[in-house]
């Protein structure tokens, strides 16, 4: 059987430590290191225990101490490099894997130094293993603390050649302070225990950083610079971390905690980092810094976000899905750390917005679950600032659009509107998105309509800034003019309704019920408008009274008048509180519309405006110029040309005729004899009629009319129409006797009886009423005087009346039957 032997394996110390250096560069990472192992130093009793940590940039060494003590157990991993057996502690928990990150200060030093514990420990790591650490007698740290002494590696060494480290000058010594300068103030921020760190440059203070720590609150303050004050939300995701251990035993410890800690600056961020304990150098966009347990990448400088399989990536998306539940779970004290500061609150929220749509679709570094978990929040939630100085939520806020309505805020906010604060509406878009409304025309109609602004002659509101009101209105409604024609009509028509007008009455009034109009037309026609409309007051009228209110035209100042009536007019007329004249000299001015609708020229002169000679207002139809017949008693109506000089040629344009005596005869004649007119005024009438009566005797209409108006003077001073009346004469008195009525023929005048003769009065009986008499004769039993008088008839009829056949025969027929007599002898 061969005989078995065995070799040694040793380890390229050198080449080593270059290997661990090699991710371990910079200075930052050099301090961040030396301040962790600070941080993670413990007492006897397994505490925390240093509590400052000073860095004193000398020329010819790094020199770092702190308050803490060197154990038995740290002299021994000293020895023992990577050992990682300072998670598996109990007690505190610390953050490093001890030995590793002390590996850093070898890119400065060759032959690093640690004194602590009354033990001076020089390591040489180019010596052969068991004379790497040089143990001195004498000690500087007898009683308390820890000293590391890095001496700068100047020269060119084997131990920089095996390194491959270059060595130290004195601009890189120099460029320590200005570097840890900037970095320290917020390597402190989620420290342990470490409360002060000071730099100092060849033992002279350059900088104190010390971090207060006060319930959520962190403070830290770099004496002779600045100070920085951060809210602390705090949460944890132990069930899922729990999950997460089980599933990845044993690579995630049980003692890894599930504690997630945010930073918010009282400043805001322009980049947050992830912490763990100490800053990576990992941006994520947000404004604000996340500290966790994480698992860092072996540089120390970023968070590992692999792929699903990986127990650390896994591990570290648990926190940032934690952290965002955090936010979402904090939204209002997180409102409530800028309460003066809205603007900052809603930065925040747009950089959680930003980040969401740069990882929306990121799944191993899942930063967009900020936004996503917040989002459902928002709305909810008394978030969005107004200009009332409160929190509201976002549909109780309305965001103004364009420097009109802007300019019009404080008016808006006078109406009880709720306006977006100026601080935040840079953030429209995401406001918008969340649910804040543009300003409506919907939201001033129900805001007017709460104050009671919708009813006429409402006093204005002592808190009201109409003008810069109207700005902001007409601002809010040409915003409606890129939506639809219909939803533009429908918000001018809402804004019609309320009370936006300043009428003459110097109330406000609904802008549908008030008419824009210039001096002029206002003065013309202020008394005669209906209770329910008015004019503006304003002579300059505003942009948007000019879209709301109507203008006054011909046809608004018909539509007006129209609704008044004949008494109105008149009433107001005798008060003097307007004048025809100037009334219809308006319209003759504004007659462009009229030329254009017939329709309206009509109406117009139906309206009782148009002063008649008799001082009476008519409308224009009941009147006539005076023209080519001169009324000489007066009973035509004429209009007043004394009152309308010049107006002549707008009235005929209204439909105006002049006075004709075949006007005259066809309007007033028939209407002065059917009314309560004098008899001398009839018979001055009929004379007229008689003296004229050559222009009219081919008209049958005017026959027809007379014939049925009581025209004819009778002898018993009565008016009765021709066909009614006969003229005396032997003949009529003979058959018709007393029964009807005969002409009176004043004086005898021959033209009186030649127009009577021409309206229907006769010299002959009437057969009808030759019937008539006879009718009323034979009504009754015969007796000695109604048989006298028939036969009186019959031998007047038989002896001049020419009458038809059948005439005569009815007539001996119908008196033989009532009165049971013969035939006269005369008569056949």
């Amino acid at each position: 059987m061969p005989k078995r032997k065995f070799l040694s394996q040793g380890v390229n110390y050198l080449g080593f430590l270059s290997q661990q250096l090699g991710d371990l560069r910079g200075i930052t990472t050099l301090a961040h290191e030396l301040i962790q192992n600070a941080d993670d130093a413990k007492n006897d009793a397994d505490e925390l225990s240093a509590t400052q940590i000073i860095f004193d940039i000398r020329d010819d060494a790094l020199v770092v101490s702190n308050d803490a003590v060197f154990r038995e157990k740290d002299f021994d991993r000293m020895r023992q490099i990577a050992s990682g057996s300072k998670r598996d502690e109990t007690g505190a928990r610390t953050t490093g894997v001890f030995g590793v990150g002390f590996i850093s200060v070898y890119q400065v030093t060759d032959r690093p130094e640690i004194d602590s514990a009354g033990q001076r420990w020089t390591l040489q790591p180019e010596e052969r293993e068991d004379r790497r650490i040089e143990v001195w007698d004498t000690s500087i740290t007898k009683e308390k603390g820890t000293v590391f002494k890095l001496p700068w590696a100047f020269n060119d060494s084997q131990v920089r050649r095996e390194l491959k480290v270059s060595t130290v000058d004195r601009d890189y010594i120099n460029s320590f302070v200005d570097e840890l300068s900037d970095s320290l103030p917020q390597a402190i921020l989620f420290l342990k225990k470490l409360d002060t760190i000071e730099l100092r440059r060849n033992g002279r203070s350059v900088r104190r950083i010390t971090r207060i720590v006060s319930g959520n609150t962190i403070t830290v303050e770099c004496h002779g610079a600045n100070r920085q004050v951060w809210r602390i939300l705090t949460g944890h995701f132990t069930a899922k971390a729990s999950k997460l251990k089980a599933r990845f035993s044993p690579y995630i410890e049980n003692n890894r905690e599930d504690r997630v800690r945010i930073a918010i600056p009282d400043t805001l961020l322009d980049g947050g980092l992830l912490f763990a304990t100490l800053p990576t150098e990992q941006l994520t966009g947000l404004p604000f810094h996340i500290d966790a347990d994480f698992f860092p990448t072996s540089d120390r400088k970023s968070i590992a976000f692999e792929d699903t399989s990986d127990h650390r990536s896994e591990w570290n998306r648990a926190v940032i899905r934690a952290a965002a539940s955090i936010v979402s779970d904090n939204l209002i004290s997180l409102r409530d750390l800028f309460r003066k500061d809205a603007s900052s609150f809603w930065d925040i929220l747009n950089r959680l917005h930003e980040v969401y749509q740069k990882h929306k679709d990121n799944t191993r570094k899942p930063l967009g679950n900020f936004w996503n978990l917040l989002r459902p929040s928002l709305q909810k939630h008394q978030i969005v600032y107004a200009e009332s100085k409160k929190w509201l939520t976002p549909d109780e806020v309305r965001i103004p659009t364009g420097p009109k309505e802007v300019e019009a805020v404080p008016a808006f906010e006078a109406l009880g509107i709720e306006i977006v604060h100026r601080d935040i509406r840079q953030y429209r878009n995401i406001l918008r998105s969340n649910g804040v409304s543009v300003l409506r025309v919907k939201d001033i109609c129900e805001a007017l309509q709460r104050r009671g602004l919708t009813e006429q002659r409402q006093p204005v509101p002592s808190d009201f800034r109409l003008e810069m009101l109207w700005g902001g209105i007409y601002g809010v409604l040409e915003n409606t003019r890129g939506r639809s024609a219909r939803q533009e009509a429908e918000a001018k028509e809402e804004l019609c309704k309320c009370a936006l007008a300043l009428g003459l009455d110097g109330r406000l009034w609904p802008c549908g019920s008030v008419y824009r109009a210039d001096t002029r037309t206002r003065k013309i026609f202020a008394n005669l408008m209906p209770d329910d409309v008015s004019f503006l007051t304003v002579e300059r009228t505003p942009s948007l009274l000019k879209i709301l209110c109507p203008p006054f035209v011909s046809s608004s100042a018909i539509k007006e008048l129209e609704r008044l009536d004949a008494d109105d007019f008149q009433a107001k007329w005798r008060e003097d509180l307007f004048r025809p004249s100037a009334l219809l000299k308006w319209f003759d001015d504004n007659k462009a519309e009229l030329s254009e609708d017939d329709m309206l020229c009509e109406r117009l002169a139906e309206i009782p405006i148009f002063p008649s000679a008799a001082e009476k207002l008519c409308p224009l139809r009941k009147l006539h110029l005076p023209g080519g017949f001169n009324d000489p008693i007066g009973v035509a109506n004429l209009v007043d040309v004394g009152q309308l000089k010049e107006l002549s040629d707008f009235l005929r344009s209204l439909g105006a005729r002049e006075l004709t005596f075949e006007n005259y005869a066809r309007e007033y004649i028939p209407r002065a004899f059917s009314g309560n007119t004098r008899p001398k005024t009839k018979n001055q009438l009929l004379d007229i009629l008689a003296t004229h009566i050559g222009e009219i005797r081919e008209n049958d209409w005017l026959k027809d009319k007379f014939a049925k108006t009581n025209i004819v003077e009778c002898a018993d001073g009565e008016f009765r129409r021709p066909g009614m009346v006969y003229f005396l004469c032997k003949e009529v008195q003979n058959i018709l006797g007393g029964f009807v009525h005969y002409a009176r023929l004043p004086g005898g005048l021959k033209d009186r009886k030649d127009l009577y003769r021409w309206l229907g009065v006769k010299g002959r009986p009437r057969p009808k009423d030759v019937r008539a008499v006879i009718d009323k004769l034979v009504a009754d039993p015969p007796n000695l005087d109604s048989i006298q008088a028939i036969k009186r008839i019959l031998e007047a009829v038989g002896k001049t009346w020419e009458v038809a056949g059948n005439h005569y025969d009815s007539l001996i027929g119908l008196t033989q039957k009532r009165t049971g007599s013969k035939p006269h002898p005369h008569i056949g």
